[in-house]
């Protein structure tokens, strides 16, 4: 199971709320693992409460997009880019969640500042060059080390889902968007928001070449050409909101969810 958090539209200074928001994520998971943590947890509200009563009593200001030659330009270049899982936060530790970080580039101008919490002392995220596999060419352009701390867009969380009441509430969360689905009731704002986020985890998930390489001997497999996923975002765009409410009507009329989960211990 994974979520990830990165820059959307928002009334007010939404790259600066999104990094708050980063800052209290990290801080509180850890703070609920680490007995030593609750202090800087409880100073990270304060500080979290402090600054948005000031930005909600300032006027908008609108965020400065990052200009790097080294970051990925388009929706090829992005999807070639991904974080090296072994260098994840908290890879390997007992709690099985790992934080793998999201670089900025395409879509994802706005740079969230990330700051962790751990054992009472709070640092910044500094994510390197280092810590991406880089399937680039040099004329695509690749991460320099002399540019210093890759700028992020968010980050992603990845967890195991093997517990079985954790799988009644994703269940849960499944029927109540099919039923609002079927009943038409998607604004036109989370639609949009919905295909900006499909389009750009499949650019996330196509990262590597063996991705790649994957999705084109299926597509050509299942006669659509090799090249027809290079298309993704063009056909998502091309979707309105009410084929997909028509869709949802027709499809999930009566329909059987299956879901797999291992033994109670």
């Amino acid at each position: 199971m994974s979520g990830s958090l990165s820059p959307g539209p928002s009334p007010r200074a939404p790259a600066f709320s999104t990094a708050l928001a980063a800052a209290l994520f990290l801080s509180v998971w850890y703070g609920g693992h680490t007995a030593a943590a609750q202090q800087p947890v409880s100073v990270v509200f304060d500080m979290v409460r402090q600054r948005a009563q000031a930005l909600a009593a300032s006027d908008y200001a609108e965020p400065e997009q990052i200009e790097r030659d080294d970051l990925p330009a388009d929706y090829d270049a992005y999807r070639k880019l991904a974080f090296n899982r072994e260098r994840a936060l908290w890879h390997g530790s007992e709690s099985g969640f790992e934080v793998q970080f999201l670089p900025a580039g395409w879509l994802f101008r706005n740079e969230v500042k990330v700051w962790i919490v751990e054992n009472g002392a709070s640092r910044p995220a500094q994510v390197t060059a280092e810590d991406f596999l880089d399937g680039r060419s040099d004329d695509e352009g690749r991460l320099a080390f002399e540019n210093g701390p890759v700028p992020l867009s968010g980050f992603r969380i990845n967890w195991p889902l093997n517990q079985p009441d954790k799988a009644d509430e994703v269940v849960r969360r499944i029927r109540a968007n099919v039923d609002r689905a079927r009943a038409g009731e998607i604004t036109p704002e989370e639609f949009e928001r919905a295909k900006q986020m499909i389009i750009a985890m499949h650019a996330q998930e196509n990262t590597t070449i063996a991705a790649q390489a994957r999705q084109a001997a299926l597509d050509e497999l299942y006669g659509l050409g090799y090249d027809y996923d290079q298309r993704f975002d063009e056909r998502i765009g091309a979707v309105t909101l009410e084929q997909v409410i028509e869709a949802a009507r027709e499809t999930f009329g009566r329909y059987v969810l299956v879901t797999t989960s291992p033994e109670e211990r």
